[in-house]
């Protein structure tokens, strides 16, 4: 393996691939109240975007280069944007919702995980971001954490389309 290969993971955060079935964290409520999940977006490929409150800004860097990378093809997808919030850590929906408000726009949601359920389900340190992608079935197939980097991200836009049913 070369030096590069091994530095990867190290300069730009770490990939991982899965075959086993996680338990599914419950639906969450966003910003505005509403609720979503995974199982709502059964059928379609799911990118999760997980971060804490200091590196949730990131998240939209994440989206916005999927989106731009794979055009057209992003229509097909859910997002789903989670704020690792957990009470544990002296977190209150209300510190969390004034984060956000004015913040983040109406359309957007930001699903409030305040018991820390998919840090815990999926093993994240949210303290970088965190890209979760879900095939059709709902099953964790990669995660990717760490900031939007090019190269990465080329890996990341592949594999959802290797996610995807053929048209």
């Amino acid at each position: 393996m070369s030096a590069v290969a091994l530095l990867l993971p190290v300069l730009f955060g770490s990939v991982s691939t899965f075959a086993d079935e996680a338990p599914e964290p419950p639906e969450l409520v966003d910003q505005l109240g509403r609720s979503d999940g995974l199982r709502a977006h059964r059928g379609s490929v799911v990118v999760g975007l997980v971060a804490d409150l200091r590196a949730l800004r990131h998240l939209k860097a994440w989206e916005v280069e999927l989106r731009d990378r794979l055009g057209g093809v992003a229509e097909e997808l859910r997002f789903l944007r989670v704020a690792d919030a957990p009470e544990d850590r002296g977190v209150t929906r209300e510190r969390v919702l004034d984060k956000l408000d004015g913040r983040v726009p109406d359309d957007v949601s930001i699903l409030v995980d305040l018991e820390g359920t998919w840090r815990r389900t999926y093993a994240l340190q949210t303290r970088r971001p965190n890209v979760l992608l879900f095939d059709v079935d709902g099953r964790l197939r990669r995660t990717i954490r760490g900031t939007v980097d090019p190269e990465i991200a080329e890996r990341v836009t592949g594999w959802i389309r290797e996610l995807l049913p053929p048209r």
